[in-house]
């Protein structure tokens, strides 16, 4: 072991720690890196080991084939012994391997767990992560992860890079750090940079996106970011509100709360929830005190629904009789329209990181349906999963679009009297 190499980035995995957490770009040596203080630690004491990831179907998703090529590297052929589904130490180690989103269940009666490596981490669900870290509760257990980071908003990197626990170690890590860094994956590097700055940060740096890839605001989401559009702003009771709606039950009911300064349009609030009524949301806006002008609702706010004595429509007059309530017309084409226009005033948006964290989770999430055999997007309908905070914005487009029509205004049409016969152009 004395003769293997190590990359000095990463010695701070010998430290002493409950969490040990390495994050960056792709070709940084972690899982590697992970795997070799792995291999040396099984061989000093007989522990099991767990290694795991959010998803793995077959033992050929996981690090398996990883571990087989480092004890053939590291000459430990004569110690390890190399099974279908495990890894076996003379000392009677054991390395074993499964998926927690399909496997959580096993997992979570596992006993005698001393080393947990969780592979590609940014992905583990915050539910994966409530049961894993207490069925890991060996004496001078570890969990040690490797993440390439995606959104700011996912429960790993918000948990663990974000807001570390008091008893961790976060190690980041690029390309650059990686001694054993090659030449074919510094050629995919160079051009990834070239062709997709964005990409790149995200890939290569570690650097989390504002949208998940392919994402359809994601361009405009990460503009904002830059711009330093994404912050917390000051809310000003005594300015007028508009709220922009997209109405469901079942599915969410999303609602964006605006304020106005010139041409800016500040989202300094957000409401979602699911399987709620009408009067729930309206109290909510109630309790918030805000000063409320304008409501802006999707088209079947006007529709009469189940058990309901009153349309959408009439509820939200009801309850603010002093605030102007608008219904946005629906037509062919609305949804393509409507994100157009999202995209034509979002240079002009300001979202509060904090009250507004839900609805730019949705935003960022929020994609084009994708053929799960292919991975390709077919057609440009937009996946339902987080369409009603994207929908509720388009209240606010189209809305931004009428007024702007309204006040150029459209040229009167001339009429003709009788005995001309010629047109004018």
């Amino acid at each position: 072991m004395a003769d293997v190499p190590f990359p000095e980035t990463f010695v701070g995995l010998f430290n002493k720690a409950r969490y040990k957490i390495c994050v960056g770009g792709r070709g940084a040596g972690k899982s590697e890196s992970i795997c070799r203080y792995i291999l040396g630690e099984a061989m000093q004491e007989k522990m099991r080991v767990l290694c795991c990831r959010e998803f793995q179907t077959s033992i050929r998703q996981s690090v398996h084939q990883l571990l087989s090529d480092l004890i053939i590297e590291m000459g430990l052929e004569n110690f390890y012994q190399v099974f279908e589904t495990e890894i076996k130490g003379l000392n009677g180690s054991q390395i074993v391997f499964a998926g927690l989103k399909t496997n959580i269940a096993n997992i979570k009666s596992m006993h005698d767990v001393k080393i947990c490596f969780v592979e590609e981490a940014q992905v583990v669900s915050e539910r994966s992560w409530q049961v894993l870290i207490p069925t890991i509760r060996s004496d001078d257990s570890q969990i040690i992860m490797a993440l390439n980071p995606e959104l700011p908003t996912d429960p790993t990197y918000t948990r663990f890079v974000l807001n570390p626990p008091k008893d961790a170690i976060v190690i980041k890590a690029n390309f650059y750090d990686n001694p054993f860094f090659n030449e074919v994956l510094r050629k995919e590097m160079e051009d990834c940079k070239a062709r997709d700055p964005i990409a790149y940060r995200n890939v290569w740096l570690g650097e989390p996106r504002e949208a998940v890839e392919g994402a359809i605001y994601s361009v405009e989401l990460q503009k904002a970011q830059d711009e330093g559009r994404i912050a917390d702003f000051h809310v000003d009771l005594t300015k007028p509100c508009y709220t922009y709606w997209d109405i469901g039950e079942a599915n969410y009911m999303s609602i964006w709360i605006e304020q106005r300064e010139g041409l800016k349009r500040y989202l300094v609030d957000f409401i979602q929830d699911q399987y709620k009524k009408v009067p729930y949301y309206l109290g909510l806006l109630q309790q918030k005190q805000y000063l409320y002008s304008v409501h802006v609702l999707p088209h079947d706010a006007e529709q009469n629904r189940a058990n309901a004595e009153f349309t959408t429509k009439v509820m939200v007059q009801r309850a603010f009789p002093n605030a102007k309530v608008i219904v946005n017309p629906n037509f062919p084409g609305a949804v393509a329209t409507g994100i157009e226009a999202v995209r034509n005033i979002f240079p002009f948006v300001h979202f509060d990181k904090t009250r507004c964290a839900e609805g730019l989770h949705s935003l960022r999430h929020y994609h084009y349906k994708v053929d799960a055999e292919t991975g390709k997007s077919y057609g440009r309908e937009p996946d339902h999963e987080y369409s009603d905070a994207a929908d509720a914005l388009r209240m606010l487009a189209m809305a931004f679009r009428v007024k702007e029509k309204k006040s150029i205004g459209e040229r009167p049409r001339q009429v003709l009297p009788r005995y001309l016969t010629h047109k004018i152009i």
